[in-house]
């Protein structure tokens, strides 16, 4: 008798047909995501899915930017708890969001912990000032120098208030 394996939505099972294991798959996956309770995460029409790794860690994925299309391929796996992964992916959409994001901004009330609500913004309004001292550095260094100087200058460019 033959026995079909198939990776169904990152689910590896076998069956005797491909209907088979494809329920097999569905079933193991059905069972994940009930005890695992994936979060959506939303930052100004960016979208993404945080979850718990089994073996440890936690996991994201972008599902989907603000013209509704899956905005980047795979998955991104961490050693930082869920909570801690949640705070990272929203500085990551609101970085990819490109707009000017305050404190008040409602993005920032999905990390759950103020400590690292308040790292997440600063780590943000750090990421803005970085970027427009490097739109601002100077016409006569060298490409190369160009990195340095914004990091030195970042913190004279941040413009928002702190969290």
């Amino acid at each position: 008798m033959n026995t079909i394996t198939l990776e169904h939505f990152g689910i590896t099972e076998t069956g005797r047909t491909v209907t088979e294991a494809k329920k097999a798959a569905g079933v193991k996956l059905e069972r994940f995501v009930k005890h695992h309770r994936p979060k959506t995460v939303h930052v100004h029409g960016w979208i993404a899915m945080v979850w718990p790794d089994p073996q440890g860690g936690s996991c994201y994925e972008i599902i989907s930017d603000p013209d509704g299309y899956r905005a980047t391929p795979g998955l991104s796996f961490s050693n930082q708890t869920v909570e801690e992964q949640i705070a990272s992916v929203v500085v990551h959409l609101a970085q990819n969001s490109n707009a000017d994001l305050l404190a008040a901004d409602p993005c920032w009330q999905q990390i759950g912990n103020y400590d690292e609500r308040r790292k997440a913004y600063n780590e943000y309004r750090y990421w803005q000032g970085f970027q427009s001292a490097y739109k601002a550095t100077p016409d006569d260094l060298p490409e190369t120098a160009r990195h340095g100087w914004a990091c030195e200058h970042a913190r004279e460019f941040t413009t928002a208030e702190a969290c």
